[in-house]
């Protein structure tokens, strides 16, 4: 996963646009705009992606979750047997909760957590 940069000046209109390809979905614009309000919380988005990393990889430990420090670039951020810690600290809880919320069953797959149907 790669976070892209985002221009803090260009950011409202970002969100405009995309509250905007909500459509009426009232629910949705509700939740988006909640979220979006969280921005208010963090003024400092040039903030360090990596810091708490090593918080992140010890809860994975703390799950049973094997970790390898690696750039996910050299197969994927999980591929069924490792997290790949060597990103924003961010990916790694992402995949910590993949892992929580799959199956015992579907742990072992790339895919862990996707649905098929």
């Amino acid at each position: 996963m790669i976070l892209t940069p985002v221009d803090t000046a260009a950011l409202p209109r970002i969100l405009e646009v995309f509250e905007q390809g909500l459509g009426d979905d009232a629910f949705a614009r509700t939740v988006f705009r909640r979220i979006a309000a969280t921005g208010a919380l963090c003024p400092d988005l040039a903030a360090d992606l990596h810091a708490g990393r090593a918080k992140a990889v010890d809860l994975a430990a703390r799950f049973g979750i094997p970790t390898l420090d690696e750039d996910p670039a050299a197969a994927f951020s999980w591929d069924g047997c490792v997290i790949r810690t060597r990103s924003e600290t961010s990916v790694v809880f992402h995949e910590i909760a993949h892992w929580q919320i799959a199956p015992p069953t579907r742990r072992a797959l790339p895919d862990l957590s996707l649905i098929h149907i």
